[in-house]
């Protein structure tokens, strides 16, 4: 599509350019080439023998056809300051939400580069991203029962919204879509054959005045000279500090009817026209818009005169090419990758956010802030401005893993931009290198840089923002964009000259107590000042380290490699603390006197510089890390009910190797608090398109790739069946894979570059089987594998890595090598009477029991086969000392004997439970678990670390008090050495204040 989009200059622009998306073969043998969604044009349907098989794409679209937003009565909050409950369409330029009364349907028009003037209670005159205008589709008629008629899906397979709608006597279909290639706007109205006609008003309309704003936003609506056409045109007023100047217009026509009436005031233009039966009219709106930082932009009348033309110029076949493009475009955008879940919430927040950031944003063009160009109003929230310090990143979050390159192209225009001016603000105030700001607006996008200044003699640190990590937290994302999809030239041009200027001033800015370096006088939270804040020195630990590694790629700055080695080997540590006797990441060394290190029920930003973005500590990091990061979380026990949690706790959970289960449970539990079933959005409170970034935990879940090693389904529950195809890892790689019965069953690793594949062994003491696969699925030859030795770079927590040699552009698969014996695991559960149970005469191996005095004891000569428990999510051990079942034993320790003893632990709320581990051997084995529920429901879950046998399933249901029963598993491995792991958690809880419990008093092997 063309850019309306202007610097100072004329005739320069956004730069665009295709890149092509690589191929894996899928479980179904295929290979995938697809352009990049966002290129100047779609790509045309697959044909046979072009390589994608029509099943692939057709089970694919069957899939989100089952997942659509849907309104069955007008959704509320359609117009709003925040992210609103409306249809969402766009095509990354052009913003249209949709939705009004059963009698009326109205269209809201928005684009990122609309901005002017506003005013606000709080805020008073600023500089604001605003409205454009609405189109509205009615009758003059009276509807007598049009509730009944009532039905808005918005479809995510063909970016289209459907609404059927009593206007009048009739019931009216449309169909609502944008183009890809073009700043137009259609619906489609048609009434069935056999129905009366229906009398349809269509108005275009936008105020010149935002009432309680104090500003005037020139508007002028009319008729074409012909009277064909309605004509808008509206501009924002400029912020004087800005001089930010835009000007958009809009042009209306019908295609298959003649109007027989059209008017214009001075801020509406509407004509009325019969939709005849059986037939179809098309309405259709081009925009045009310029906007650019200081004068010379062509008139209103101009650009209303071009947006005429460009409705005129579209007939009935050129509507029918955009809409097959467009078409097209949708069908190359989910076949990038996608993921089978097995769980239709899951899928529907997974597929519903992709679709958020499809129509929001395209390669070449301006990039969403907070609601994109989903706009309603001249107030929106915070400006719909570019914030750095978490929102404009986390919508990003997961763009990479998803192997949708043109997302992230589009996220770094505004931050590489910026830079000149922010290097310039920043030497002023007496610094090297760049600093910026908290937030951006587009008004340097595309602008040349401007000269550069000297560094200010004198250092002025007050003049700088608050937060120092606003520029390296914005460049998170930006390193993501090299680390997925290693693009040289990206990496040379612009990433490596932007991470120097960071590192310039935090070199300039830090300080050097000759021992370490620290950060002073910087926010963790906004208008706060510590002392070596987690953000500032988790950022700065990436942006180093990738600065590094880009030196010695691009053969660059080798005089500069021992500065920053230096400061990567002196920069103080994370800080950590305690909390409560445990061991926590905290939000700086040194807080601002007036706040808390370590706050509860608050969004994780002590985790950012740690976990993510930074990337600090991740699964495979040294385990007292990551267990500290875990504690941390656990203990902050902050999952999504308040303000900026929901799109960090549970990415950051899954970064650091989370249950699964209970990971899965909390977030299916926290979505469906805030869902809109209208749009397929989460709204969290004053969030916006930020909440898309849980993408990136359930990509986390199938796929990493940190550390430089890939790992499969590294938190994806065992015993749930899931697949993926063409994630992409860090390094290059496009990954498909699948897990089922337990295991995983194949993984495809498509290397987009020459060099070593590192791997986790996702088959624990089997060597996999790799094999180079041709295009048409077809498998070669084996290929090599080696065994690392342990300890190598993200294996702290004992996986098994394994390494083979891959040519640039070719697929490999790694399979499980056949088991000569295949394992068993078998249960059952039971419900239990009120008695005696003799553990020495049950655990002949091994017992345990829990909870006299509060401790564990064992038999003592059992070799403490059956392990401690550990404690699954965020409740503590508690003790109960009334049971029905009481325990006795002989040959114990510490106590050596006990008659009758009613104790045990309990855990209470849903996705908080107990785990343990028993070796497994090829000998077959008997584990028993003595347990039980009060108002609860819970799931005792079982699996084979060597994944010979299917994971099984059981679960024991108490809707009253106090119930006990008994899990019996019998087991053998394939192999000698493996692991037997067992959970047992609340799954439901039957309380009303949520306080459901499972108990777990014994256990005994044999």
């Amino acid at each position: 599509m063309s850019s309306s989009f202007h610097p100072r200059t004329p005739g320069s622009g956004l730069s665009r350019r295709q890149v092509l998306g690589a191929a894996v073969a899928t479980g179904a043998g295929m290979a995938l080439a697809a352009a990049l969604p966002g290129a100047a044009a779609a790509t045309a349907p697959a044909a046979a023998g072009s390589g994608v098989a029509p099943t692939e794409w057709d089970t694919l679209a069957a899939r989100l056809d089952g997942i659509q937003g849907v309104s069955t009565t007008p959704p509320t909050g359609v117009v709003t300051n925040g992210y609103t409950r409306g249809a969402l369409l766009g095509n990354g330029d052009l913003g249209v939400v949709v939705g009004y009364t059963d009698v009326a349907q109205r269209f809201y028009f928005g684009r990122m580069e609309h901005w002017g003037t506003t005013w606000g209670p709080s805020t008073g005159l600023t500089d604001s991203c605003l409205s454009i205008a609405n189109l509205t589709i009615s009758s003059p008629d009276t509807s007598p029962s049009p509730a009944d008629a009532y039905r808005m899906t918005q479809d995510i397979r063909t970016g289209e919204v459907r609404t059927s709608m009593q206007l009048g006597t009739p019931t009216v279909s449309m169909v609502s879509w944008t183009a890809d290639c073009d700043n137009v706007f259609v619906t489609d109205l048609s009434v069935p054959a056999g129905s009366p006609d229906a009398r349809i008003t269509v108005a275009l309309a936008a105020r010149s005045s935002s009432p309680g704003h104090n500003v005037q936003y020139p508007t002028v609506a009319s008729v074409s000279a012909d009277g064909t056409t309605l004509r808008l045109t509206r501009s924002g007023d400029p912020f004087p500090a800005s001089d930010w100047r835009s000007t958009q217009a809009l042009a209306v026509r019908l295609i298959g009817a003649s109007h027989t009436s059209a008017s214009a005031t001075a801020e509406e233009a509407t004509v009325t026209f019969t939709l005849t039966a059986g037939k179809s009219v098309h309405v259709v709106t081009a925009v045009r818009g310029d906007a650019r930082s200081g004068p010379g932009g062509p008139a209103a009348a101009t650009l209303a005169d071009r947006a005429e033309a460009a409705a005129k110029a579209i007939t009935a076949s050129r509507l029918d090419s955009l809409r097959a493009e467009h078409h097209d475009w949708w069908r190359d955008f989910w076949m990038r990758s996608y993921v089978d879940l097995g769980d239709p919430a899951l899928e529907s927040y997974y597929y519903g956010a992709l679709y958020v950031l499809g129509a929001s944003t395209r390669a070449g063009k301006l990039p969403p802030a907070l609601y994109g160009g989903w706009i309603t109003t001249d107030l929106p929230n915070w400006e719909n401005k570019y914030f750095l310090n978490y929102d404009y990143e986390a919508t990003f979050y997961g763009a990479g893993s998803a192997n949708r390159p043109g997302l992230l192209e589009s996220y770094c225009r505004p931050l590489l931009d910026e830079l000149p001016y922010q290097r310039n603000n920043t030497a002023q105030l007496g610094y090297q290198g760049a600093c910026y700001g908290r937030k951006l607006t587009p008004q340097h996008i595309g602008r040349p840089a401007p000269a550069p200044v000297p560094v200010a003699a004198t250092k002025n640190p007050r003049g700088l923002t608050d937060q120092k990590s606003n520029g390296s937290f914005g460049f998170m994302p930006a390193i993501d964009r090299w680390q997925y999809y290693r693009e040289e030239d990206y990496l040379r041009k612009e990433l490596y000259p932007a991470l120097k200027e960071l590192a310039a001033f935090w070199a300039d800015y830090m300080t050097w107590d000759g021992t370490r370096y620290t950060v002073e006088h910087s926010g963790s939270h906004e208008n706060w000042d510590d002392f070596n804040p987690g953000l500032d020195l988790g950022f700065i630990r990436r942006v180093y380290t990738v600065l590094l590694e880009a030196s010695v790629l691009l053969n660059q700055d080798a005089r500069m490699r021992s500065e920053w080695q230096h400061v990567l080997a002196k920069l103080s540590a994370q800080p950590t603390g305690t909390y409560g006797g445990t061991s926590v990441y905290t939000l700086a060394e040194v807080v601002d006197p007036r706040h808390s290190p370590f706050v509860v029920h608050d969004q994780p930003i002590n985790l950012e510089g740690v976990v993510h973005p930074a990337g600090v500590v991740q699964l495979g990091s040294a385990p007292v890390d990551v267990q500290r990061a875990r504690d941390s979380l656990a203990l902050q026990n902050e999952w999504g009910s308040t303000g900026n949690s929901y799109p960090k706790t549970f990415l950051m959970a899954a970064r650091v190797g989370w249950s699964g289960p209970d990971l899965l449970a909390r977030f299916k539990a926290q979505t469906a608090k805030r869902w809109r079933p209208s749009n397929l959005t989460y709204a969290q409170p004053g969030g916006g398109l930020e909440t898309t970034a849980n993408i990136e935990m359930l990509n986390s879940m199938l796929l990493t790739g940190e550390f430089g090693l890939l790992r499969f389904f590294p938190v994806w529950p065992a015993h749930r069946p899931a697949s993926f195809t063409r994630l992409r890892a860090k390094g290059g790689y496009v990954v498909s894979g699948s897990l089922s019965q337990g295991r995983v069953q194949q993984v495809d690793v498509l290397a987009e570059h020459a060099g070593t594949v590192r791997f986790a062994n996702p088959w624990a003491g089997l060597v996999p089987i790799v094999e180079l696969v041709e295009s048409d699925g077809h498998k070669t030859s084996t290929v090599p594998v080696s065994k690392e030795r342990a300890g190598g770079p993200g294996t702290g927590d004992g996986a098994e890595a394994y390494t083979f040699k891959a040519k640039a552009g070719a697929t490999y698969r790694i399979t499980r090598p056949a088991s000569a014996v295949a394992g068993t695991l078998a249960g059952a559960v039971t419900t239990t009477a009120p008695g005696p149970v003799d553990l020495t005469a049950a655990g002949t191996t091994d017992w345990v029991h829990y909870g006299l005095a509060g401790r564990t004891d064992r038999k003592a000569d059992g070799g403490a086969r059956i392990s401690d428990v550990s404690v699954i999510g965020n409740d503590t051990l508690h003790v109960f000392n009334e049971g029905n079942v009481t325990y006795s034993w002989t040959d114990g320790a510490p106590t050596a004997a006990a008659t009758a003893t009613p104790t045990g632990f309990f855990l209470r709320r849903v996705g908080n439970g107990f785990r343990l581990t028993v070796p497994a051997g090829t000998e077959p084995q008997q584990l028993s678990l003595h347990l039980g529920a009060s108002k609860a429901l819970a799931t005792v879950s079982a699996m084979l670390s060597d994944g010979s046998a299917p994971p099984w399933s059981g679960t024991f249901d108490s809707q009253s008090s106090n119930g006990n029963a008994t899990a019996v598993l019998n087991f053998a491995a394939a192999s000698e050495g493996q692991t037997l792991t067992v959970t047992y958690q609340v799954t439901v809880s039957h309380s009303a204040d949520g306080q459901g419990n499972a108990t777990l008093a014994a256990a005994t092997l044999a």
